[in-house]
């Protein structure tokens, strides 16, 4: 056998070896690589709605005694630029001032325009802090929530203050109304009601993972 007849034979054979080695390609890598978008995750549809920055307060709102304008609140119709969804609130948390001899906090709820039609008496709360407490307001839309100062009522003198910012949260704004208990509304110029929601009412949003397959 000649010397280039051994080389020839060799060269078989190292080829053959290292191909059985690294196996068949399972895909040239010229060919088009599949992207899966596979969910991860629940869609994110609770959330809390604030326009207020926080505490401290800028001043604390009062009802004037004699009066019918004692309801403070935001009217709640946007998150961040979003619209609101139908949905549920499922919490309220203000900023409660003073607490009177009553020793009441009040929270009050109603569509978004006309007097509020839901209130929640709550037994001892924190004065000048934030109070929370969980509740079942069915929404259809935009809606105005807050609380009630009910000092012109007999036997219901100084229940409290809510308290107020002249400053905004996220650059949303001012939502801010002083509503009376037979649907007049006043706007609160410059001002957010220490007042915030959560529920079922953010526009949902999905969380997703991007797979090369």
């Amino acid at each position: 056998m000649s010397g280039k007849t051994v080389r020839a034979l060799v060269t078989a054979v190292l080829v053959a070896t290292i191909g059985w080695a690294q196996g068949p390609a399972s895909r040239s890598w010229k060919e088009p690589r599949n992207t899966v978008a596979r969910s991860r995750g629940a869609s994110l549809g609770t959330g809390t709605v604030q326009y207020d920055p926080g505490a401290p307060a800028d001043a604390l709102v009062t009802g004037t005694p004699g009066t019918n304008d004692n309801y403070f609140g935001n009217l709640f119709d946007t998150r961040s630029g979003s619209p609101l969804v139908p949905g549920t609130v499922t919490q309220i948390s203000w900023y409660q001032g003073r607490v009177g001899a009553s020793n009441i906090g009040l929270p009050v709820f109603g569509p978004a325009t006309g007097a509020p039609n839901v209130y929640l008496f709550v037994g001892s709360p924190v004065a000048y802090g934030f109070n929370a407490v969980a509740v079942s307001w069915a929404a259809s839309g935009p809606f105005f929530a807050g609380v009630a100062e009910i000092s012109q009522e007999t036997g219901y003198a100084d229940i409290g203050n809510g308290g107020v910012r002249s400053a905004t949260y996220n650059s949303q704004g001012f939502h801010g109304q002083q509503r009376g208990f037979f649907g007049g509304t006043a706007i609160l110029s410059g001002q957010n009601v220490m007042a915030r929601v959560s529920g079922s009412i953010i526009i949902p949003a999905e969380l997703l993972e991007f797979e090369v397959d």
